[in-house]
């Protein structure tokens, strides 16, 4: 993005006239500014830096002194969030909080981030697009060793690995024989698919997809598990039916939203971007609206206002631990840097945490996060497990 356009996108926000397309445009440019800047020295980054800063001002007069402390109020408070953390800490995280002790937390969290050191030795490196394909002879193919290409063809349909993170099948006639395809991610891996009818599919990290290299019935099924985001392709002939762990179904015809089906998380979530869904188990079901999140209890799907920039925190490059509890956050660290968590010691009190932060990080930067919130967390020395305690 060129200064041109970024000042463009900034007014437009200032204006509060961003669509949806611009604020992921916003946050997008956001990631791209995550590395640190290519200078000769130290004194002309922080000129830079400098200069950034005083130009976002110009925009959003906020105190010099101070973190960026609001109420959240959509996509909007989030991309602007983002863009300003980044002119502050250099692009590694930021806190959007609204309680008092909170703000002490952001504080103390902004100073920890500004004092960061070197990468540690004893580190590990974020998660990547890692994946193995399954096909129907049970054989399998290891997608981030795989180069670019075709992987394989057979009776007529190609699957191509394309960009490095994504598989696209093709396919040059029609078949009534039903063959499935299984893409499943390690943690920390994560992948993309576009499936035979151009519907788009992320799986994040220790999740799972089934499905046929060809829609060729009257319907468009396929099984998730663990946590995946669908843009499902418009097809009124052919209903898309999503099967979460062989129990609950999502019935679509064309629509954007997010399954959360990791078990250790209890029962699974389904939150609507755009269009409609109907979710149905157990001899319950729910039709959902955007903005809606469902999940099953005993007397039923219990139905509530999503926080949709939570939600797909993980398929935009962040982990979100907005209101989360300590088991909850060292889940999601445990899912996408592929450590086990050990409690060593658990804090005396409930804490509540918030903000988030890049998943390109290496492990150490989100732990020294953690600190704020007096949660000491150690990778032990063979990189496989975190020690947590409290000081």
């Amino acid at each position: 993005m060129d200064k041109k356009r970024l000042s463009e996108l900034l007014s437009r926000y200032n204006n509060n006239t961003l669509d949806y397309s611009e604020q992921q445009e916003l946050e997008e440019w956001f990631h791209s500014v995550q590395q640190p800047y290519s200078t000769t020295g130290r004194e002309e980054e922080e000129e830079l830096k400098r200069e950034m800063l005083n130009e976002f001002r110009k925009r959003f007069p906020y105190p010099a002194n101070t973190q960026m402390v609001r109420k959240r109020t959509g996509m909007r408070a989030v991309a602007a969030a983002a863009v300003l953390a980044g002119l502050l800490a250099g692009g590694t995280y930021y806190l959007v909080h609204s309680s008092h002790s909170k703000q002490q937390n952001a504080a103390q969290a902004g100073r920890i981030a500004s004092n960061m050191k070197e990468v540690p030795e004893k580190d590990k490196e974020p998660g990547t697009n890692r994946a193995t394909l399954i096909l129907e002879d049970g054989s399998s193919i290891n997608l981030d060793e795989s180069h670019d290409g075709l992987l394989v063809e057979r009776g007529g349909v190609k699957a191509v690995k394309i960009d490095d993170s994504t598989i696209k099948y093709l396919h040059s006639n029609e078949r009534t024989e039903t063959v499935y395809h299984t893409i499943k991610t390690p943690r920390g891996g994560q992948y993309r698919l576009s499936l035979p009818d151009g519907s788009m599919v992320w799986l994040n990290a220790a999740a799972a997809l089934r499905y046929p290299v060809v829609f060729s019935g009257p319907e468009r099924r396929v099984e998730v598990s663990g946590e995946a985001y669908f843009e499902v392709a418009k097809d009124a002939s052919k209903p898309f039916i999503v099967s979460i762990d062989g129990k609950e179904e999502v019935k679509v015809l064309g629509t954007h939203f997010n399954i959360n089906a990791y078990k250790e998380n209890g029962p699974a979530t389904v939150t609507l971007l755009e269009g409609a869904v109907n979710v149905s188990e157990a001899g319950f079901n729910v039709t959902l609206k955007p903005g809606q999140q469902s999940a099953l209890t005993r007397k039923g799907f219990s139905v509530k206002e999503a926080n949709i920039e939570q939600v797909i925190a993980w398929k935009t490059g962040f982990l979100d631990f907005d209101d989360l509890s300590l088991n909850a956050v060292m889940q999601e660290v445990s899912r996408w840097y592929d450590v086990d968590i050990l409690y060593k010691e658990m804090p005396d009190h409930p804490i509540a945490f918030g903000g988030r932060i890049s998943k390109n990080l290496p492990l150490s930067k989100v732990l020294n996060m953690l600190e704020a919130y007096g949660v000491h967390a150690q990778l032990n020395d063979t990189k496989k497990q975190v020690i947590i305690s409290t000081r």
